[in-house]
């Protein structure tokens, strides 16, 4: 005996409409930008800047100063370097002076960036070997490049 399936169509539905479309978009970039904002790299920073005790955190240029200061002269390959650490604005230093190789300037700013919570450490630390050489150029090649 022949079996008879009754199916019904479902209603049609209208498209999505190419607004809906485009409002879906800038609600998942919206709600992606918040989220980011919220949970990304910065705001942990500034937790932990929050957190940490008010001892560790002063935030005068010169006890900024002071403790890289301290930092570089613990340290026995940079204590003979004669390194200057000077004060360019509130919460910024810079490294001045001249290292053996470019390890021992990593080092400078490392040790300095452990020691210290600045805003910016600059480092302006030169390299014997490397910043001293003369200039190869000879001054026909210097009126060359201004023409």
């Amino acid at each position: 005996m022949p079996r008879i399936v009754v199916r019904r169509a479902r209603p049609n539905l209208p498209p999505i409409s190419g607004g809906a479309i485009i409002l879906g978009l800038g609600l998942g970039v919206a709600v992606g930008f918040v989220l980011g904002e919220l949970l990304g790299p910065v705001p942990a920073r500034a937790l932990s800047a929050s957190i940490r005790p008010a001892a560790a955190f002063d935030p005068s240029v010169r006890a900024l100063t002071d403790r890289a200061r301290a930092a570089l002269d613990g340290d026995l390959m940079l204590r003979d370097c004669g390194l200057e650490v000077l004060p360019v604005g509130p919460g910024r230093i810079e490294l001045h002076g001249w290292v053996a190789d470019r390890r021992s300037r990593a080092r400078a700013a490392r040790l300095v960036g452990d020691a210290v919570h600045a805003d910016a450490i600059i480092n302006c630390l030169l390299v014997h070997g490397e910043d001293d050489l003369p200039d190869s150029r000879d001054e026909s090649d210097a009126d060359e490049l201004l023409a």
